[in-house]
């Protein structure tokens, strides 16, 4: 089990936090891979992005459906969209499930691309 200052720590470096049980998971950017994670129960759940010149485009989410229902898909998308704002980058929405998100979240479309608004329906 992780430590209350490691946890601190994580989400002082902008990791979101989950309660899942007695488990605590947090978000976190995987560069490296070009990915937003969250491991849960040994699963790992990720938002996968590319940076590009013009932006970030998020191009697929997968949570194993053993997970499915917790809103850990909700967590990866508000972690990659917070990210984006936070880092200015315009959003390119591949990713059905970022798109049917951004839909939803009218708060979300002004960190559209504006090319790729119609995406979402802009």
């Amino acid at each position: 089990m992780e430590s209350s200052s490691a946890s601190e720590a994580q989400t002082q470096k902008g990791g979101r936090n989950v309660n899942e049980g007695n488990e605590r998971n947090s978000v976190r950017n995987n560069p490296e891979l070009g990915r937003f994670e969250i491991e849960v129960d040994g699963l790992m759940c990720v938002a996968e992005y590319e940076l590009r010149p013009d932006g970030i485009a998020f191009t697929h989410t997968v949570v194993p459906s053993e997970l499915g229902g917790r809103g850990l898909g909700t967590l990866l998308v508000e972690a990659g969209l917070a990210h984006a704002g936070s880092q200015k980058l315009p959003v390119i929405p591949h990713c059905a499930f970022f798109q049917r998100f951004m839909q939803r979240h009218p708060e979300t479309h002004d960190l559209v691309h504006p090319e790729y608004r119609h995406v979402i329906g802009l």
